[in-house]
């Protein structure tokens, strides 16, 4: 576990690394407990509770019925990726939850179009998907999508490609053409605090 943490006090009072470490594990997998993304089967304040803990199914807290064990996903199982910049840059810790689901629906790419009317023009790597399959299948409402869709195109993150658009955003002619989106790997690489330090100065200076 990689921690800033150094040992600290002394004699009776001192701290090593290992403990702190140990604190900060079982603080972590106390919070994944309450999310029931893990089974705890200790008892709440003895010692030891956090030995032999196991992994729960990702769905989290079900309404009814017992939680489910996680299962690790079968060759054959279909499954999407992110790019390893996602959790290695940071990101996952500086995106707000409707700009992580904005990328998890365009990684997933389930509902894309193939064409849009009688415009087939969708580069590889990108997704067209239209207003009712992403609220319908991914849950993201108009407004939360345009301002996530805006704040990770800042960050370079994804690639945004509006059709037929005047420079204001209106839609050419009245007619409803989807953007065009991609996830732009190289984005994920650069460090997410900085790139958002940079994009928030920008912004503001803008």
């Amino acid at each position: 576990m990689a921690t800033p943490a150094v040992t600290s006090g002394r004699g009776a009072t001192s701290s090593t690394i290992r403990e702190k470490k140990a604190r900060t594990l079982h603080t972590a997998l106390d919070t994944l407990e309450e999310a029931k993304l893990v089974y705890l089967p200790g008892t709440p304040g003895r010692r030891g509770r956090h030995e032999g803990f196991s992994l729960l199914d990702e769905s989290g807290w079900q309404r009814g019925g017992d939680p489910l064990p996680y299962a690790v996903p079968s060759k054959n199982e279909d499954c999407f990726t992110l790019p390893v910049g996602f959790v290695t840059g940071g990101w996952l810790h500086v995106l707000e939850d409707s700009e992580i689901t904005l990328l998890l629906m365009v990684a997933c790419r389930r509902g894309t179009l193939t064409a849009v009317g009688d415009d087939p023009d969708i580069a590889p790597g990108e997704v067209a998907i239209p207003a009712d399959t992403r609220l319908r299948h991914y849950g993201i409402h108009r407004d939360p999508f345009s301002t996530a869709r805006k704040t990770l195109e800042w960050f370079g993150l994804l690639g945004v490609r509006e059709i037929d658009r005047h420079e204001d955003g209106r839609a050419e002619d009245a007619g409803i053409r989807l953007h065009r989106l991609s996830l732009l790997h190289d984005g994920f690489e650069s460090p997410a605090l900085e790139a958002v330090r940079e994009t928030i100065d920008h912004q503001l200076g803008a």
